[in-house]
């Protein structure tokens, strides 16, 4: 396909581009493997002094890397007994007496009830000088949903549906969740107390802040009942959420019900938490690819976050008029956010890369902009995320695509369906937020 004008980036040059592009992202999903991430782990010297004092180990798995990294946990340490708990649709194969179950994400059901509850009745099962190896990961949150006694399974999905498409953040939305759990916010280091604990987890959220990941089933809670009263506020307000769980909150603020245990509770005396794996470790690698692929490296040091929409629109321009000398990687990360007004399909990234799309396009510049999630999946689709280059607009164009029309009815998955530049990896098997891999070559090239 020609493109119509004389001065633009020729097809060849984007063909290239794009090659270079999956693979920059392949490195940084190859970093992040859950495998890759519990060998560097498992000689960390806090984990090896808790191995060698307990007298029996038990492992509990849950998130988007539960799988693989309980897999190759086993393979260095011996476990009696554990429970994997992963999204609906995955295969866990595990030597040992280790339970798989799988749950719901993103939003939870009963498989994700029953497996809180099953995790707990292990960590309470435990003795003093047990051992709980305690894997986390991103989605979490969701796999793990203990229910407490005053709200219901339905009223909990109805409040993360509508935080979810508000566009709250990660942070706000499990603030909200440690506070309508019996799981989250430290209440399975509870439960495992007075046993000791190793949590090896994988940040899929902006700061890498622990008690954020999979909303901290181990790990100390400073956030309030107070401050999840103020998220739903701010999304949507306290009249889109069932009454039950405003009451809850409401009797919580009011000092009726315990918060979630602070750091200075006993129950993390026996508690270790490691970060393992981060969205640093997926940039450094796709950095390493673009140096070896012949591109200088221009890291952001700020997290791509807030609407999708409009961190497209801005990373775009910043390609458009970052007038390079050399072939250049631009490399950022993070985790942006949707507001859904449409009824299309798609997800932040695909969204991301429609609205880059829509600023690149026509532009005489050759430049790309991928946009995509390390865990393969965005959105409600079996796409990672996808590409926006100046040909992009235009190809949706000659299929009769409106990349505008697709933008506003949050359509970004039918869009590249029809005009190209999905990136579909499958479920990679980790999660450290998204990454997006910037390409812009100079004039004349």
């Amino acid at each position: 396909m020609a493109y119509d004008s004389m001065s633009g980036p020729s097809v060849d040059q984007m063909e290239s581009m794009e090659s270079d592009a999956r693979s920059i992202y392949q490195a940084s999903l190859d970093a992040v493997a859950p495998n890759r991430l519990i060998d560097g782990a498992i000689r960390n010297d806090r984990l090896v002094d808790s191995l060698r004092a307990a007298s029996r180990t038990v492992l509990l798995a849950c998130g988007k890397a539960a799988c693989g990294m309980a897999r190759r946990f086993v393979e260095h340490v011996p476990v009696g007994s554990g429970l994997i708990t992963i999204p609906h649709g995955s295969v866990c194969l595990v030597a040992g007496r280790i339970e798989v179950k799988t749950s719901a994400h993103p939003v939870p059901d009963a498989a994700s009830a029953a497996a809180a509850e099953a995790a707990m009745a292990i960590g309470a099962s435990l003795d003093s000088g047990d051992l709980a190896i305690v894997l986390i990961s991103g989605g979490g949150s969701s796999l793990w949903a203990g229910v407490p006694a005053d709200i219901t399974l339905e009223q909990k999905q109805a409040t993360v549906r509508q935080l979810l498409l508000s566009g709250a953040s990660i942070a706000e939305l499990n603030t909200v969740r440690k506070h309508l759990s019996t799981i989250k916010g430290g209440g399975l280091a509870r439960a495992i107390y007075p046993a000791r604990s190793v949590s090896l987890i994988v940040s899929d959220v902006v700061g890498d802040d622990l008690s954020v990941i999979a909303s901290g089933p181990t790990v100390a809670d400073n956030s309030s009942f107070e401050e999840a009263l103020a998220v739903l506020e701010q999304r949507g307000g306290l009249g889109a959420y069932p009454d039950s769980v405003v009451a809850r909150l409401r009797a919580g603020e009011r000092g009726r019900m315990d918060e979630t245990p602070a750091n200075s509770d006993p129950i993390f005396e026996n508690q270790e938490s490691i970060l393992i794996g981060s969205n640093k470790d997926a940039l450094d690698a796709a950095e390493a690819e673009a140096t070896n692929r012949g591109y200088a490296v221009i890291r952001s040091g700020a997290s791509v976050t807030g609407p999708a929409g409009a961190a497209g629109s801005r990373l775009a321009r910043l390609l458009l008029d970052a007038n390079v000398e050399v072939p250049t990687c631009y490399l950022w990360g993070g985790e942006t956010t949707v507001v859904v007004q449409g009824a299309g399909k798609g997800g932040r990234n695909q969204e991301l890369a429609l609205s880059a799309a829509i600023e690149m396009s026509g532009a005489e510049t050759a430049a790309l902009l991928l946009s995509a999630g390390t865990d393969g999946i965005d959105g409600p689709t079996d796409a990672a995320g996808a590409m926006a280059t100046p040909l992009t607009v235009h190809r949706g164009q000659n299929t009769g695509v409106g990349a505008e029309e697709y933008l506003s009815e949050n359509d970004s998955y039918s869009f590249f369906s029809a005009a190209g530049g999905h990136l579909k990896t499958g479920p990679s098997g980790t999660n450290v937020m998204d990454v997006q891999v910037g390409l812009v070559l100079p004039g004349g090239q």
